[in-house]
């Protein structure tokens, strides 16, 4: 193919400056990742304090506070209802991972 006069005249193109001080999926991934890894190692420094808690209350407590985080941030994210469309097999895949996570 040949260039066109339009295509000689327009020189090279510009780097566009859409993409400055953006991350890539791979560094917040590598972010989140480092920050769950920080907070996992942080939780045994908190164990002392919960003594006086039993551990189905924790457990209790843990899942009341994620639901009242998780969903705001999915709704705020306009992703709640992807909720909806996801099938039983999946929740209950979920289920009885959450399960096997508790139990350990």
């Amino acid at each position: 193919m040949s260039e066109g006069p339009a295509d000689a005249e327009a020189g090279p193109a510009e780097p566009s400056s859409a993409g400055r001080g953006r991350y890539t999926g791979n560094q917040v991934g590598i972010a989140f990742g480092f920050a769950a890894y920080l907070l996992w190692g942080l939780f045994p420094a908190f164990f002392g304090l919960l003594t006086f808690a039993n551990p189905g209350e924790v457990l209790a407590e843990r899942i009341l506070w994620n639901l009242a985080v998780a969903l705001p941030a999915l709704f705020a994210a306009g992703r709640l209802r992807e909720l909806r469309g996801i099938d039983a097999r999946t929740w209950r895949l979920a289920a009885a991972a959450s399960l096997a996570l508790s139990i350990n």
